[in-house]
């Protein structure tokens, strides 16, 4: 299904009175399904572009806390991105579930290979000796993950609102980047009152820039 066709869905819904929860809910399970018949070449092809258009972004700016996820599935692949940005000498984070409280907590990592451990939804996730009490000061810049985004930098996530608590607690200054495929990058996606906007959004045919400044 192409995009169109998922925002003729979207479309169709509003007429019919379908409610804002079920529609969302209805084009996650269908993007979700799309990319997970993927095939990984492109999973693979596409994502090092998006990595590439990342590094040409960013790579002259002065940051230096930089806040990202670790790919599962058929996600934008990052874990060649978290290797480059700990051999650049950046300070790396990554996210954990608090499941409890359908929060998302933070931790510094310094080796990939010691510092994760299979968690939450089959996620790699920092190990607790790695874990922080609270958002780091001047987090610089959040890469974020979604099924889907809009051009205005809405996006559909997986259902939990995890990110977008997490999101909401961000300074202004913190840039929130937004990671995904072409194809699903659509013309608008269903907003709730707590949705959280990202400031540009990184597929890999073009760069989408929400916020003047970058």
């Amino acid at each position: 299904m192409h995009k169109s066709s998922i925002s003729a869905i979207i479309k169709l819904k509003v007429k019919t009175g379908v409610s804002y929860l079920q529609k969302k809910e209805e084009m996650r399970k269908m993007i979700l399904q799309k990319r997970s018949n993927l095939p990984s070449a492109k999973v693979e092809q596409w994502s090092k572009k998006i990595r590439q258009k990342f590094w040409q972004l960013f790579e002259d700016k002065s940051f230096r806390k930089i806040m990202a996820y670790a790919s599962i599935r058929k996600e934008v692949e990052t874990f060649t991105l978290l290797d480059e940005i700990l051999e650049n000498g950046y300070l790396l984070y990554l996210p954990y579930t608090k499941t409890e409280l359908k929060e998302l907590g933070i931790a510094k990592i310094n080796n990939l290979e010691l510092d994760l451990r299979i968690g939450n939804f089959s996620i790699q996730e920092p190990i607790p000796a790695r874990r922080l009490d609270e958002i780091p000061d001047q987090l610089d810049l959040v890469i974020v993950p979604a099924a889907a985004f809009s051009r205005s930098g809405y996006r559909i996530g997986y259902g939990g609102g995890y990110y977008d608590k997490f999101l909401a607690q961000l300074s202004s200054e913190t840039l929130k980047v937004g990671f995904c495929y072409h194809k699903f990058l659509l013309a608008s996606v269903p907003v709730e009152e707590h949705d959280q906007a990202v400031d540009i959004i990184i597929t890999e045919q073009e760069i989408v820039r929400l916020k003047n400044e970058v």
